[in-house]
This record gives structure tokens, C-alpha cells and sequence, in this order.
């Protein structure tokens, strides 16, 4: 975001707003995740910053289900990694529903990616308040996220589906990427969100939550329960964020017809 485009006209419902004084008081409306969305003055300036509603709750929605998702692979795995190789730091080595525990934490970077929509709005929330450091912030989150998600492809595609002949102690030691890039972009989350601390509706708390279940996330030996519940706070305010987007529409209809001068 950011990039001019030009003398693009901006939509009618927002022109008409445009240079006059009565307008500054929607351009301080709250988008549809929390922060200000300054529609009347991207829209006049041509600043492709301007957000549209539709696609943005599309997306919000999106998100939630990505989100909600990632929370019910993280608690699966989790669980089965109880079963599978025991709730203490000795490896049981059982055998559940066929698999390993280290097969079950083959999913664990599917919900990891499921997170990065969601994450994006945050990064795009951030852009439409001109918040940088906290967007900057956001897109190393992204990096890190991705980062950790392949390290932890690679690390744990290498063992047989099912068997435990192959184990951790038997590959060595190695640079713990997957562990590394996640507790990194929990550490850039909790840094965020003291960033946006004055952004309004919760969105400095919830990505508190997040850097905290980034934090737990990092560990995939087993795999902790506690971040399978900060992903679904995540997705439940996705989904409330999604559900003010549209709800605000019909609120300016009703308004309009109560005060058609």
C-alpha cells in the first residue's frame, strides 16, 4: 500500500464529501477490523489506500475460517501427541491410529499457513493507519511464519509414516529453524501489539494472544494445546470484525432515511 494511482475518481458516496468541511467527521469512521479508515481523505487524495468494504469483510471472513481451521489441526495433533508420545519429555513411542507422533506434527505447517491471511489484515490494518514500524513489524511476522512452517516441513518429512525407526536422536542434531522462526515472529507479535496498543477494539490484545501462542507454537516435541486456543481467539475476532463490516452498511441506511436532508 501506499503507491499513487493517479487521478482515479473516487466513489461516488465519497466525493460528494470531498473538500467540504462536514466531512471530516466520517473520515475518522472505524474500518471494518478496528482502526480508522480515513475514506474521505484517501479517497480525495487518490491514495490507493482505500479499502473496500466487500472485499475486505470477504476477507475477514476468509480468515476466520483459516484461523479456526489452524486451531482444529493444532488441537488434533496436540492430542495425539499426548497419546502418541506422552505428556512428559520421555517418548513413549506409541502407535496411535497408525501413526506416529511425529507423522501427526506433519501437519503443523498447514496451520501455520492457515494464520497468514489473517495476519495479513492485520499488516493491512496497520497500513491504512500509517502505523509503519507495526506494519513492518507485521511483514517480518509473515516471513517468519512461512519460514517456520517449511523448516518444519523439512524437518519432520523425513520420518517413515507409522514407524519409529527413524527418530530425532538418530538424525543428529541440527539448526532448529522451525523453533527459531517461531518463537522470533511471537517476540515481533507481543512488539506489535504494544505498537498498536491505541488501535481500539481489542486488535492490541489479540495480537498479543497471538505472539503468546507463536511463542508456545514453537515447540513441535510434542506440540503444546495452548496455541490451538489463541488461534481460536484469533479466528473469533476475525469473524466479529467480519460481522461489524456488515453490519455498518445497513446502520448508515438507517441513518439515511431517518435524516434524508
Amino acid at each position: 500500500m501506499g503507491s499513487r494511482i493517479g487521478t482515479a475518481p473516487a466513489p461516488d458516496s465519497l466525493q460528494a464529501g470531498c473538500g467540504t468541511g462536514g466531512s471530516r467527521g466520517s473520515a475518522d469512521e472505524v474500518s471494518p477490523v478496528g482502526w480508522p479508515l480515513k475514506l474521505l481523505e484517501t479517497a480525495c487524495t487518490g491514495h490507493d489506500a482505500v479499502m473496500n468494504p466487500v472485499a475486505s469483510r470477504r476477507r475477514l471472513i476468509g480468515s476466520s475460517a483459516g484461523a479456526f481451521t489452524a486451531a482444529a489441526i493444532w488441537a488434533a495433533v496436540a492430542l495425539h501427541q499426548m497419546s502418541a508420545h506422552g505428556r512428559t519429555e520421555v517418548n513413549e513411542m506409541r502407535i496411535v491410529a497408525g501413526l506416529t507422533w511425529m507423522d501427526s506434527a506433519k501437519a503443523l505447517p498447514l496451520a501455520l499457513l492457515l494464520l497468514i491471511p489473517g495476519l495479513a489484515c492485520l499488516v493491512r490494518g496497520a497500513e491504512a493507519d500509517d502505523a509503519r514500524r507495526a506494519a513492518a513489524l507485521g511483514r517480518v511476522v509473515l516471513v517468519l511464519v512461512f519460514v517456520s512452517a517449511a523448516a518444519g516441513t523439512i524437518d519432520f518429512g523425513s520420518f517413515p509414516l507409522g514407524s519409529y525407526a527413524v527418530t530425532f536422536e538418530s538424525l543428529g542434531d541440527g539448526v532448529p529453524w522451525q523453533f527459531l522462526a517461531c518463537v522470533l515472529a511471537g517476540l515481533l507479535l507481543i512488539a506489535m501489539a504494544v505498537s498498536r496498543r491505541t488501535a481500539g477494539h481489542g486488535e492490541s490484545a489479540v495480537t498479543a494472544l497471538l505472539g503468546i501462542g507463536m511463542v508456545a507454537g514453537s515447540v513441535w516435541t510434542p506440540a503444546w494445546l495452548w496455541p490451538s486456543f489463541a488461534w481460536a481467539g484469533f479466528a473469533t475476532w476475525l469473524g466479529w470484525s467480519a460481522r461489524r463490516a456488515s453490519g455498518r452498511p445497513r446502520l448508515r441506511e438507517r441513518a439515511a432515511r431517518r435524516n434524508p436532508g
